[in-house]
């Protein structure tokens, strides 16, 4: 029986690869006599070097090499003088800031930027400002996007699918809970640290939203097309909360399957597949995932399931009695603490990255080190913030999307600053 068990296991794993190679194969050949190609994952994703640049200090931080670019700010690495600990510190010119609602936009990302206080969710340190710029210290991430964790191992196992997924609901839950919708969930907005915590990063395009005031739901489409719910495509007015449960779900799957699950080269074609959720499971995603999938990619809002819903779904708590046993550790016990950001930097520097191998997930027994992981993880810290520029051109290889037709939604050169992102 072992053995019949065993041939079952390699020939569903064969079968798995078939599948996701026809897949990979429809999407080249479908754009391979294009004027604009498909790019390849070395010609898209991978970071040049760029020179050495010059050094300099502002208040206590030795501001280094560039991190990355968002919009019209760019994150630099950023290295504390007195301890040498590292941050991220994004740095927003003033003179780039021209329009009054780009100035409201700036102003409350900062007032929620710090609110913030939770071990799934970017941790700021403190905001400052000179004549020219103003200057975020924020956590530093080694783990990188977890969009780039995904094109590097193609999709994840689902022990790391769901492992992730937990996490993206605890801290969405924590963020909604303030009355903030981020409204631009993917996976090149949530980051990983060394040892595999995910945080949700980017509120450049968020809102508060009281869902309980009549008549208070949200009006402007934002956020990334393929991302996008069907009543945000077809123009509707919605509730933010609605619109962050729809895109972890599309994440699920991209997690999953390596691709997301609304693509056309066509936008038209594509609000539609989404208007309409037009879409397919493959037939290796387990009855839980795929069950969690469909009870929130509905077309009907009333129809899809809540946070709290969600919370109470054997998926979700698989990832949750996952979390626990690797860390020995509650997430939902953090969320309140007021433990400093330079508090939370040494209880994660305590953890060695060495003793967690995220591609072993499911071999997981606990060690002492594991067990006593609960004090020490306590409102964990993030290594390296990586920030690029604006990445809702930017697909899985898979994705037959292609970059000209994202151009398209969201908004032209001229106007970039302003409609950037927004569909």
């Amino acid at each position: 029986m072992a053995k019949i068990t065993g041939y079952n296991r390699i020939l569903k794993n064969i079968l798995k690869r078939i599948y996701q190679s026809i897949h990979l194969f429809r999407k080249y050949s479908s754009t391979a006599f294009s004027s604009n190609l498909v790019i390849s994952p070395d010609e898209s994703f991978s970071k040049k070097p760029s020179k050495k640049e010059k050094e300099y200090v502002i208040a206590n931080y030795l501001i280094k090499s560039t991190l990355g670019q968002e919009n019209f700010a760019k994150v630099k690495l950023g290295i504390f003088l007195s301890d040498k600990e590292k941050f991220a510190i994004k740095i927003l010119q003033k003179n780039e800031i021209l329009e009054k609602d780009d100035e409201t936009r700036v102003k409350r990302e900062f007032d929620m930027l710090s609110k913030f206080n939770h071990i799934n969710v970017i941790l700021v340190s403190e905001i400052f400002e000179s004549d020219e710029n103003y200057y975020t210290i924020m956590e530093y991430c080694e783990g990188g996007e977890l969009f780039d964790y995904i094109v590097k191992n193609r999709y994840l196992s689902e022990y790391e699918a769901v492992f992730y997924y937990y996490q993206l609901i605890c801290g969405l839950e924590y963020i909604h809970s303030l009355g903030i919708v981020h409204l631009d969930l993917k996976p090149e907005n949530l980051l990983l640290t060394k040892n595999h915590i995910l945080k949700i990063i980017d509120f450049g395009l968020s809102n508060y939203f009281d869902v309980n005031k009549p008549n208070n739901l949200l009006r402007t489409p934002c956020g990334s097309p393929c991302y996008a719910s069907p009543e945000m495509v077809l123009g509707k007015k919605y509730n933010g909360f609605q619109i962050d449960i729809w895109a972890t779900d599309i994440i699920l799957y991209a997690m999953l399957c390596g691709y997301l699950p609304f693509e056309e080269n066509d936008n038209q074609k594509l609000f539609k597949k989404i208007s309409e959720c037009k879409f397919n499971i493959p037939f290796y995603i387990t009855k839980d995932a795929k069950d969690l999938i469909n009870k929130i990619l509905v077309k009907e809002t009333s129809k899809r399931i809540s946070i709290d819903e969600i919370k109470k779904h054997p998926f979700y708590l698989k990832g949750k009695n996952l979390f626990e046993k690797v860390y020995n550790f509650n997430i939902n016990n953090s969320k309140n603490s007021s433990t400093s950001l330079k508090s939370k930097n040494e209880q994660e520097n305590k953890i060695s990255s060495s003793e967690i191998d995220i591609s072993n997930i499911a071999e997981f027994n606990m060690s002492s080190n594991e067990k006593n992981m609960k004090d020490n993880l306590n409102g964990l810290n993030v290594d390296v913030i990586y920030f690029s520029d604006d990445k809702s051109s930017k697909y899985f290889p898979n994705n037959k999307n292609k970059e000209n037709n994202e151009e398209k939604i969201v908004g032209s050169d001229n106007n970039k600053k302003k409609t950037d992102r927004a569909i």
